[in-house]
């Protein structure tokens, strides 16, 4: 795995977690996984060579939203996944920045593919 390939995965579901790191891995990409809000701000502090964010926001509160800011004003793009698509989350995604939305149930495919043509333009 290429470490200048890493993505940072955040959701509050550990089984959820579990497979969408085992999936990122296996399409070739290095992970940071993250659990909660808090642990998440630590991350953002150091940076770590993080190229990309998925953000599973299903389960937190809305301090989820000043996470996306904080995300976008580092300059890491940003996924989000939700179990719901409204209004409400698309005019929210676009006050911060966020890249793409996925809605749950994932297509892996879907998913795949989306990350490796971002992953491929971070590199031209």
């Amino acid at each position: 795995m290429d470490v200048e390939k890493r993505l940072l995965i955040i959701g509050s579901n550990p089984n959820n977690q579990d497979m969408l790191d085992a999936f990122i891995k296996k399409i070739g990409y290095n992970t940071f996984r993250v659990d909660s809000l808090e642990a998440l701000m630590d991350i953002l502090i150091e940076k770590q060579g993080i190229k990309l964010a998925l953000f599973d926001i299903t389960g937190f509160d809305s301090r989820v939203w000043q996470c996306c800011r904080d995300i976008n004003r580092l300059g890491i793009p940003l996924f989000l996944i939700t179990s719901r698509l409204n209004d409400v989350i698309k005019k929210r995604c676009l006050n911060f920045g966020i890249n793409t939305i996925f809605q749950k149930p994932l297509i892996m495919r879907e998913l795949a593919n989306t990350i490796h043509v971002f992953m491929r333009s971070q590199n031209d």
